[in-house]
């Protein structure tokens, strides 16, 4: 039985084309995801994807957040479909099934329209969970996690 089993070690996995790093509020059950850096077209680029699955879901389960600010206003993305996997994550990871994770993504000129291919986003709806200006979106996420 032991030989159909292959030892898997668990890291995350490195990525040279993008940063993720994690900033726990000091107060709030509220973490900032700060992501920088450029992510290829298609099959060229790295993992970052899972890169950014791994790093956020292992945030997700040490932290276990109520609410997720997720900036990526220094994120260079164009196009393909690796990226959707930032977004899975935080329907993968269920620690709160009852509410989910209150989620706002800041999103800049660098990005938006990539996404906007595979999301849809509609940046001047009021309750929508994307922005353009980080203040907006912290205002909308702390206005959600209050009214829980």
């Amino acid at each position: 039985m032991i030989n159909s089993f292959i030892h898997q070690e668990l890291s995350i996995l490195p990525c040279t084309e993008i940063a993720c790093d994690i900033y726990e509020h000091k107060v709030e059950s509220i973490l900032w995801v700060e992501i920088k850096g450029k992510c290829s077209h298609g099959s060229q680029g790295e993992h970052y994807g899972k890169f950014l699955y791994q790093k956020i879901g292992l945030a997700l389960l040490t932290f276990k957040p109520l609410a997720i600010l997720v900036d990526m206003r220094d994120m260079q993305y164009d196009y393909g479909d690796r990226i959707i996997s930032l977004f899975q994550i935080f329907h993968d990871v269920v620690i709160y099934p009852e509410e989910g994770f209150i989620t706002s993504f800041v999103l800049s000129d660098k990005n938006r329209f990539g996404l906007s291919s595979l999301l849809q986003l509609d940046l001047d709806q009021t309750d929508s969970d994307f922005h353009l200006d980080l203040n907006s979106a912290y205002d909308r996420l702390t206005k959600r996690y209050d009214e829980i």
